[in-house]
C-alpha cells in the first residue's frame, strides 16, 4: 500500500524506534511496550497506520549490558550512545541499526520519516523529546514539521497522568553528544539523501508526576502509566499522517494544518514564531 500523505509523496512512510541502549532506562521499555501493543491491536486507527507506515523496531540495543544488570554500559564498558559515528565490531547492534537506516535511506519506494531512540531521564519530573533543529534553518515549514510530533504528543498526554511536558522538549546540536543515535544518523541520513528525516531522543521520566503534581508517587510512576504513554505516541503517529478524524481531533488537526500552511506558503509562514538562540540551538515557540 502507498499513502500519499496530504498530497505530498505516494512513497510508503517508515519510522524507526530503538530501545534500551542504557540498560537502567527501564521506564522506556516499558514505554515501547505499550505502543507496540497498540500497534498490533485491533484499534482502526493502529490498523490504518499498519496499513500506510513501515515500524522498523529495534527494542533492546544493548542485550548483554541488560543481561548483567549495568546501568549505562554495555559489558565491555562502554557507553553505546557514545558510539554510533565510528561502531566496531564490538558494538554490533549500532552497526546493525546503522544499516537498516541506510537501507531504508537509499531505497526510492519507501520515505524514513521518523528516527527515535528511546531512554528514560533519572532527574525530569517530565518526559520529553530532545528535537535535531532542522537542516533548513530558515525554513518555517522544516521547523514546523519537527515541531508537530512534540505537539501531538503532548496533546494526546493532555489531561493524563502521563507526564508529558511540551516546555521541556529541547531543540537541540549540543557538539558534546555527537555519538549519540540522535545525532549521528541524522549524519548519516543527510549523507545518503534522506534529508527531511526527523531524528528524536524520548526521554521518559523515572517519575511522571502530572505537571500539577510536584512529588512522586506509586500511580504515576508505574508499568500501566509508561505503556499508556505509548499508546499515545501511536495516536501521535496516527494524527501526524492523518488516520484518525479531523472533527474529533481538531486541535491535532489544527497542529498538522500549521505544517500544510508552511508548506503551502514556500517555507516561509508569516505567522511562524520561531526564535533563534546561540550555542547552536533552537528555540520554538509552541
Amino acid at each position: 500500500t502507498r499513502y500519499k500523505h496530504r498530497g505530498v509523496t505516494n512513497k510508503r512512510k517508515v519510522i524507526l524506534l530503538t530501545c534500551r541502549v542504557h540498560p537502567g532506562e527501564t521506564p522506556s521499555s516499558h514505554t515501547l511496550r505499550g505502543f507496540i501493543d497498540w500497534l498490533t491491536s485491533d484499534d482502526p486507527h493502529a490498523v490504518a497506520l499498519r496499513l500506510h507506515v513501515t515500524f522498523v523496531i529495534v527494542p533492546m540495543l544493548n542485550p548483554d549490558g541488560c543481561f548483567h544488570g549495568n546501568y549505562r554500559t554495555d559489558s565491555l564498558g562502554t557507553d553505546l550512545n557514545r558510539a554510533w559515528e565510528n561502531p566496531t565490531e564490538f558494538e554490533p547492534t549500532l552497526l546493525a541499526v546503522r544499516s537498516l537506516a541506510k537501507t531504508y535511506a537509499e531505497d526510492s519506494t519507501v520515505e524514513l520519516d521518523f528516527y527515535i531512540d528511546c531512554h528514560a531521564h533519572t532527574t525530569s519530573k517530565a518526559s520529553f523529546l530532545f528535537v535535531n533543529p532542522p537542516e533548513e534553518s530558515d525554513s518555517a515549514e522544516a521547523w514546523e514539521r519537527v515541531a508537530a510530533l512534540p505537539r501531538l504528543v503532548d496533546l494526546n498526554c493532555e489531561g493524563s497522568a502521563l507526564g508529558f511536558s511540551l516546555a521541556a522538549c529541547k531543540f537541540c546540536s549540543d557538539p558534546s553528544k555527537s555519538g549519540s543515535a540522535r545525532h549521528a544518523l541524522r549524519d548519516l541520513l543527510l549523507k545518503r539523501g534522506a534529508s527531511k528525516a526527523m531524528c528524536y531522543t524520548l526521554e521518559m521520566s523515572f517519575y511522571s508526576p502530572p505537571n500539577a503534581q510536584k512529588t512522586w508517587t506509586a500511580t504515576t510512576s508505574n508499568e500501566a502509566s509508561y505503556e499508556a504513554f505509548g499508546r499515545a505516541m501511536g495516536d501521535s503517529f496516527a494524527d501526524y499522517y492523518g488516520l484518525r478524524s479531523d472533527a474529533a481531533y481538531p486541535r491535532q488537526r489544527a497542529v498538522m494544518t500549521r505544517v500544510e500552511r508552511a508548506r503551502k506558503n514556500g517555507g516561509v509562514d508569516p505567522e511562524s514564531s520561531r526564535k533563534k538562540n546561540g550555542g547552536g540551538s533552537g528555540s520554538f515557540a509552541f
